[in-house]
Order: structure tokens, then sequence, then C-alpha cells
């Protein structure tokens, strides 16, 4: 259970950094 909470983790700020550059690219 640990591994796979390490993985939403690790999706979840790789998520929130492109979501961050596609932002930036908008702007």
């Amino acid at each position: 259970m640990d591994s796979q909470y390490d993985v939403i983790i690790i999706g979840g700020g790789i998520a929130g950094l492109t979501s961050a550059l596609y932002c930036e690219d908008r702007i």
C-alpha cells in the first residue's frame, strides 16, 4: 500500500509541474 501511495504522490507532483508549465505558457 505504501508503494501505491508513493506513486499517487509522485503522479500528483508531475501533474502539478506540467499544469504549472501550461499555465505559464498560456500567460
